[in-house]
């Protein structure tokens, strides 16, 4: 089969036009990202504050469970 300049010529303009819808959406897709990115830090909590609140309910578990064992061997 074989293709005349004309009809390679096309394709190869429609592959360029393909080609430059697919940049076009990939930057539009990574400027939402960003947004997600930039929108979830301010959304939820830093890692700091996660490891502060952890150790505070292990602190507060521990010490039910020391009460409770001083309960018991009373």
């Amino acid at each position: 089969m074989e293709l005349s300049n004309e009809t390679l010529t096309i394709l190869m303009e429609d592959t360029r036009k393909d080609l430059g819808i697919i940049k076009e959406d990939m930057k539009e897709m990574r400027k939402e990202m960003q947004n997600f990115i930039e929108s979830a830090d301010k959304k939820y909590a830093s890692k700091i504050t996660e490891k502060i609140v952890y150790s505070m309910i292990g602190a507060i578990c521990l010490a039910v469970l020391g009460g409770l064992l001083n309960l018991v061997i009373k």
